[in-house]
C-alpha cells in the first residue's frame, strides 16, 4: 500500500504532485478520491505508520468531509493523551 504521502502527492492521473493542496482540492471536483479513502482509513489506524502520517491522513479524511477523519478528530479530542499523535 502506497504511504500517506504517496496518496495525496499523487494526482489523480498518477502523476507525482508538489503541492499535495492541488491533491486534495481536486477531490471537490472528481469522486476520483474515493479510491484513496480506504488506504488513508488503513494508514490512519495504523500504529505502525509514523505519528505524522496519520495525522496527514486525517487533515486529508477530514478535508473530504469522510466520517473516518471526523471520528478520529472527537477521539483524539475525547482523549488527547491517548491521540496517535
Amino acid at each position: 500500500m502506497p504511504g500517506c504521502r504517496e496518496l495525496p502527492g499523487t494526482d489523480f492521473d498518477g502523476r507525482p504532485t508538489d503541492d499535495i493542496d492541488d491533491v486534495i482540492h481536486d477531490a471537490f471536483e472528481s469522486s476520483r478520491h474515493l479510491t484513496r479513502v480506504p488506504g488513508l482509513v488503513a494508514l490512519m489506524n495504523d500504529p505502525g505508520t509514523p505519528e505524522i502520517e496519520r495525522l496527514l491522513a486525517c487533515a486529508v479524511l477530514t478535508t473530504w468531509g469522510e466520517a473516518a477523519g471526523y471520528e478520529a478528530v472527537v477521539s483524539a479530542a475525547a482523549n488527547p493523551k491517548k491521540a496517535p499523535w
